[in-house]
């Protein structure tokens, strides 16, 4: 169907009335988003449009020459501008290509302003337009004229413009996220509809045969621009080149415009809070963020840089966050930056190291208070010789021989009482200041508590007490044969000292296989310990006197705490008064039947190196048996991918004990337990590198390979590879 000229009129000026009122709409919106710089192009590009739609419904309602000539001239000196306003908007919008800079922004407005230039002086040199002409068949007037030999610049800067804007929209359609690509696609659509109407028209098509219907199409572009504008909010929410930026870094970025909208936030933060940016962009800050209080709350409270913690999946993360602004109007920022920089593992170490400051502050005062109470037990026994000795030296004459004798024994005595207590003076300071050698081995448990209750048994006799021993089942246990030894005769000393006569002290023990370790008791029938004393027995509070008046300096029990932890086990005491008192306590063994070494030829000297067994000290088939097992567990399980592996839960999956696991990697290996794991693991991160899966992030590579965090990853890489993954991944390109 054809349209009539009545028709075509009515639709002509329709068009320009409706692209008039949206331009004028769109300009006034855009107005209110100044002093942003593609909000104030946009506003003028809008009021370039509108002034355009005017001019062309002031010649069609009065076609005359005069109003052609004067109409035209202005028309051709806005219209010079339009393109290179376009081109400007869509660098600033999108990104700034390579070859064009902020500097070069004048040479875009060269050739407008030329041609504006011919424009205005047209009627003197003719060298812009010839003539000028009305064609008017029947109602709808058509406007023709002969252009000069300068116009063809026109034309060819206008599309030149138009090309490049089209194609940096089109190049960031596929580069940018899905919001902004939205964005890009509806203005893309805003340029290409007027421009192609122009190509159309160049080659004979127009809906209106031989009509030029360039302003009228602006109403189509402008839909376009709209729903960029209010649908996806292009003037308020720009890429910002983030994929090439914001995308690549580790930090957290976090854009708010003026009106504290969220504008982006880059993968990092998407990952660490759990949401998407399409979900949440172009909302309220402190809404988005309503479940982190102190991040939420940072936009109000500006500060440039400031230190919050966030509670994430029921762990705590600290960030050092700082503020920057991208734009500033009337010293009012248009947009804000929030940079989070993760500094959880420097802030737990900080926590850490303050933990142990204050642990060796209280260390110290608990030594500053034990050597007071050392001091005054000290001098308990050299009283006690001063006196006896003052007492003979000044009534010798006096003292028979039988008298003499008694003195000189309680000298006897006191001065072995004074020699135990310096001993045991000297034992604390040496494993507080940790010179006290430490050798662990594996030794008989029998033979130790043998030797121990043999040593007892002449103390035991003096008070006729009864110590059966039960402990003969033969085990190993891996500790130091002197430490263990000394903590045996102390706690046989006390079971002695605070018994009553004719009482008894036992001694039995358990296997605990599941632990590893093997739980003595030492139990006995005498005087019991308070309950108000019993919670500081190892705390060197307090001395306690015996059944029969015997003193304990106190040193005793906290020796014997010193050198059980030292050995990896625990101990502790149950006890009511006078119902005497049971010490329990723990330390890490071997059965025997895998330390016996019973299919080795090699001597003492090689069974034992440093203290620790040789893999020989297994029968060859069990070490081979385990060697293969850990290959298994490693190349078939990857059990490396558990981020909280630790040497006792492989031994433990591979029935056997951390001391022997820890053997055979180093002899096999020639690593440590942990080393070897990361090897695995980095090794694991190679081949999911090289598989070049973009989907993934170094953060996710690092945790699926079994690292606690990224930082650790790039540190083991580093520390392997001599180079970043990121770095190793580009060479290996």
């Amino acid at each position: 169907m054809s349209l009539t000229v009545s028709n075509s009129l009515n639709i002509v000026i329709a068009l320009n009335l409706f692209s008039l009122m949206m331009s004028v709409l769109l300009s006034a919106y855009a107005f209110r988003l100044r002093p942003n710089k593609t909000a104030v192009l946009f506003t003028v590009l809008m009021a370039i449009f509108a002034l355009w739609s005017l001019l062309k419904l002031i010649l069609i309602l009065h076609p005359t020459l005069t109003y052609l000539k004067v109409i035209s001239v202005i028309i051709f000196i806005i219209s010079s501008f339009t393109s290179s306003i376009i081109l400007y908007i869509v660098i600033i919008h999108a990104r700034y290509p390579r070859w064009f800079r902020p500097k070069h922004v004048k040479y875009l407005f060269v050739i407008p302003v030329f041609q504006a230039l011919l424009a205005l002086t047209n009627e003197f040199h003719q060298l812009f337009i010839k003539d000028y002409s009305i064609v008017a068949p029947g109602k709808l007037a058509f406007f023709s004229y002969d252009p000069g030999p300068l116009n063809i610049i026109f034309p060819v800067y206008l599309y030149i413009t138009l090309g490049l804007s089209l194609i940096l929209l089109l190049r960031n359609l596929f580069t940018g996220s899905k919001y902004f690509n939205m964005q890009v696609m509806f203005l893309f659509i805003g340029v290409a509809l007027p421009a192609l109407n122009d190509i159309l028209f160049w080659f004979g098509i127009s809906f209106i045969p031989g009509y030029r219907l360039t302003p009228e199409f602006f109403i189509f572009g402008n839909i376009f621009f709209a729903w960029a504008l209010f649908g996806y909010r292009f003037l308020d929410l720009k890429p910002i080149a983030r994929n090439l930026v914001v995308e690549s870094i580790d930090e957290i970025i976090i854009i708010i415009n003026s009106r504290n909208l969220l504008t982006d936030i880059n993968k990092s933060g998407e990952i660490f809070f759990a949401l998407k940016l399409k979900d949440v962009i172009g909302q309220p800050f402190s809404s988005v963020f309503k479940g982190f209080p102190e991040l939420s709350s940072i936009p109000d409270n500006f500060l440039a840089t400031t230190e919050i913690c966030l509670e994430r999946n029921s762990a705590t993360n600290y960030f050092i966050v700082r503020q920057s602004s991208a734009e500033y109007s009337n010293d009012q920022p248009l947009a804000k930056i929030l940079i989070l920089q993760n500094i959880t593992e420097r802030k737990n170490a900080e926590i850490r190291l303050q933990k142990y400051a204050a642990e060796l502050e209280k260390a110290n005062a608990l030594k500053d208070q034990s050597f007071r109470i050392i001091a005054n037990d000290i001098r308990n026994p050299f009283q006690g010789l001063i006196g006896y000795s003052d007492f003979v030296l000044n009534d010798f004459e006096k003292l028979d021989a039988e008298k003499v004798k008694h003195i000189v024994g309680l000298i006897n005595e006191t001065s072995k009482k004074g020699y135990g207590l310096l001993e045991n003076i000297l034992e604390w300071s040496r494993v507080q200041t940790e010179t006290l050698d430490f050798n662990p081995h594996f030794n008989s448990l029998t033979k130790i508590v043998v030797e121990a209750v043999a040593a007892q048994a002449g103390l035991a006799a003096d008070k006729n007490i009864t110590i059966t021993n039960h402990i003969v089942d033969d085990v190993e246990i891996f500790a130091d044969l002197n430490m263990i030894y000394s903590v045996f005769m102390k706690l046989l000393s006390n079971a002695i000292k605070f018994n009553e006569i004719d009482g008894s002290v036992t001694l039995s023990s358990l296997v605990n296989l599941e632990e590893q370790r093997v739980i003595v008791e030492i139990t006995d029938t005498g005087i019991g310990i308070p309950e108000n004393v019993l919670g500081g027995v190892f705390m060197l509070k307090s001395q306690a006197a015996g059944s029969q008046a015997e003193q304990s300096q106190g040193l005793g029990l906290l020796l014997c705490r010193e050198y059980i932890e030292k050995n990896g086990g625990t101990i502790r005491i149950e006890s009511r008064a006078g119902q005497g008192s049971s010490v329990f306590f723990s330390i890490p063994f071997l059965p025997v039947k895998e330390s016996s070494g019973a299919e080795s030829n090699l001597g003492p000297e090689e069974e034992e190196q440093e203290g620790l067994p040789a893999k020989y000290t297994l029968p060859e088939a069990r070490w081979q048996s385990i060697l293969t097992g850990l290959i298994n567990l490693l190349e078939e399980e990857k059990i490396f991918k558990n981020q909280n592996l630790t040497i006792s839960e492989v031994a433990s999956c591979l029935n056997t004990n951390r001391t022997y696991l820890s053997q055979i990697i180093n002899d096999t290996f020639n690593t440590n337990f942990s080393s070897l794991i990361n090897d695995y693991r980095i090794r694991e991160a190679e081949l999911q590198l090289s598989k070049n899966n973009k989907k993934l992030t170094m953060e996710a590579i690092a945790l699926d390979c079994g690292f606690s965090s990224k930082s650790a990853f790039y540190a083991a890489f580093r520390k392997k590879k001599g180079k970043t993954p990121t770095g190793w991944l580009m060479e290996d390109v």
